[in-house]
């Protein structure tokens, strides 16, 4: 359904106006955890004239030891100094703006999809109002924002480029490409999209020009039924004895197939073969294969279920794609039916089930993997809204079936905002929501403070760090050690031997800094040890969590033997008598 020029202009308005609206913050400060991470990043950055952890190409994308993505830092600091805007409130306009992106980046996608006005509508609003999105991009900074409203541009112009053959926009696809690397490390994730773009743009080349017999789809068919019934047996039993049965099995399913065998239309048997793949993609991360060793911890707790059953598994996957990609992904599950079943498959299609499939074996790896789909989802939940609005029945009551569906959308993407606000962090009694109290913190050090400081929460040490703007927390994670002047240079061993799917490290280091923090905090304060620590990195202060009391043996001796200069109930801050040897 395409509409007039003006009435799209009105949608598009529309939907800029409401991802303002519902961008604007309730709380007196900006919110998050990374968040104070990265603004630390980008005050340094601000301070020095440029990222000191950048000592190597690498460490560009994040691949270094001792580095992280530059992308969302320089941007922070860029805007805050071209602005003349505190970073705080830079972090505020960036959030909205990247927001707003990524709404026209969806429309833009979703309209080189299919031309048809109603489903951009959709997508982008879909996509722009999706939980995740939404509570990544409400007064708060992460490189995720930007990895997802990058993400529907990406796969624009690579569509385009299909349907154009116009190299500007390979060259686009690159240019997003590198910046998706240099924004996240897990652009990695990227590789399965490109392969499912070739591997359409292969089908369409031989589509008419190979011929596979009936019977040999058949025979595939039958092939992948004993492959998932295999995987299945080894899974659920953990036992192969059951496998000796698969002969008779075999024989069965061939006779079966035989008997149905001109019954079928081929489009059918293609759609059928596809539906196994997707299974067997899936299940594939139950093996017991290297790769996917503890990929399944994080779904043994969740909301609703606890447990290490593969039911339990399963339901609390289900609850967190559903909760990060709204209500409406039960209209998704309508669309990939729809396209799996399509009987005349054209490349946005093959392209659109390809990259489902080839990140189907990954989907245990959660937030990260819900962030890559997120585009595909908005796009299916359209098509299976799409659908069921023009089933007769509900044909006439469209407009007010539409209408109701995206509030309901939007009141569930509010809920589970204000769930993960809510929600406690480990055991420090921390939430998404910076304290006031933190924030006063901050400003203390900022004023009477100098030198560093340690604490015993690193949630709260990266937001007091983050908003007192020069007393910075040792010893920090990935670039903070380099970026606060910690250590001067990384001392590389060698390659790890498996490289994490997260790419946090691809390097082995003798991690200096670390080693003196542990050293640290085994020994008294007045320890010799600590004394050279604590004179070596210039710590001056330790501070408290108040809820949490650390029992380690360094941060005890300090309540017992230093002097608490700040209490304000959620946090203590005590003099370490810097320089004292």
């Amino acid at each position: 359904m395409n509409f007039s020029k003006k009435v799209n202009y009105t949608l598009l308005a529309f939907l800029v106006l409401l991802n303002i609206i519902i961008r604007y913050p309730t709380t007196s400060h900006k919110m998050g955890v990374d968040s104070f991470f990265i603004h630390g990043l980008a005050n340094s950055i601000s301070a020095n004239g440029y990222a000191k952890w950048a000592v190597n190409p690498l460490s560009l994308f994040g691949l270094y030891p001792y580095s992280y993505p530059t992308a969302v830092p320089y941007l922070l600091s860029g805007v805050s100094q071209c602005m003349g805007l505190n970073m705080e409130w830079t972090i505020f306009l960036v959030a909205i703006f990247i927001g707003i992106f990524g709404m026209f980046s969806a429309y833009l996608m979703a309209m080189e999809v299919k031309n048809d006005s109603l489903f951009a509508f959709l997508v982008a609003f879909v996509f722009s109002t999706s939980p995740i999105f939404l509570h990544l991009t409400i007064w708060t900074t992460s490189a995720r924002p930007l990895l997802i409203a990058l993400l529907p541009l990406l796969i624009w112009s690579l569509l385009k480029y299909y349907h154009k053959k116009d190299k500007k926009y390979m060259f686009f696809s690159i240019v997003f490409l590198i910046i998706l690397a240099t924004v996240h490390r897990t652009a990695w994730l990227i590789i399965p999209i490109f392969l499912a773009y070739f591997t359409a743009m292969s089908i369409q080349r031989i589509k008419g020009k190979l011929q596979i017999s009936k019977k040999m789809l058949t025979s595939l068919l039958a092939t992948l039924l004993l492959i998932t019934l295999i995987f299945c047996i080894i899974i659920l039993t953990s036992n192969i004895l059951p496998l000796i049965l698969l002969p008779f099995v075999a024989y069965f399913l061939n006779s079966f197939l035989q008997k149905i065998d001109k019954k079928i239309r081929t489009p059918v048997i293609i759609s059928a073969v596809l539906a196994l793949l997707f299974v067997c993609a899936f299940i594939v991360q139950f093996l017991q294969i290297e790769f996917y060793k503890g990929i399944w911890y994080n779904y043994q707790t969740g909301y609703f279920f606890k447990g290490t059953d593969l039911h339990i598994l399963l339901l609390n996957m289900i609850c967190n794609y559903g909760g990060h990609t709204g209500i409406l992904i039960v209209f998704g599950v309508v669309g990939i039916v729809i396209l799996l079943f399509k009987p005349e498959k054209k490349f946005n299609d093959w392209f659109i089930l390809l990259s489902m499939l080839f990140l189907t074996p990954l989907v245990a790896l959660g937030v990260y993997l819900s962030l890559f789909l997120l585009p595909f989802f908005s796009i299916l939940i359209s098509i299976g809204l799409r659908k069921v609005i023009t089933i007769s029945w509900v044909k006439k009551y469209a407009f007010p079936a539409i209408i109701g569906c995206l509030l309901i959308s939007l009141s569930f993407s509010g809920f589970m905002i204000n769930h993960w606000r809510s929600s406690e962090i480990g055991s420090t009694n921390e939430t998404w929501l910076m304290k006031d109290e933190t924030y006063s913190a901050s400003l203390f050090l900022k004023e009477y403070g100098y030198g560093a400081f340690i604490s015993d929460d690193g949630i709260i040490g990266f937001r007091i760090s983050a908003s007192s703007s020069g007393v910075p927390l040792f010893s920090g994670s990935y670039a903070w050690p380099f970026a606060y002047g910690f250590t001067e240079e990384a001392d590389i061993i060698g390659f790890l031997p498996i490289i994490p799917t997260s790419f946090d490290y691809i390097y082995e280091i003798n991690d200096t800094v670390g080693r003196d923090l542990y050293r640290l905090l085994g020994v008294d304060c007045d320890n010799t040890t600590a004394k050279e620590i604590l004179s070596k990195y210039t710590i001056c202060y330790y501070v408290e969590n108040n809820h949490v009391h650390s029992q380690d043996i360094f941060f005890k001796s300090v309540r017992e033997k230093r002097y608490k200069i700040y209490d304000d109930g959620v946090e203590s801050i005590w003099y370490l008598g810097c320089g004292i040897t």
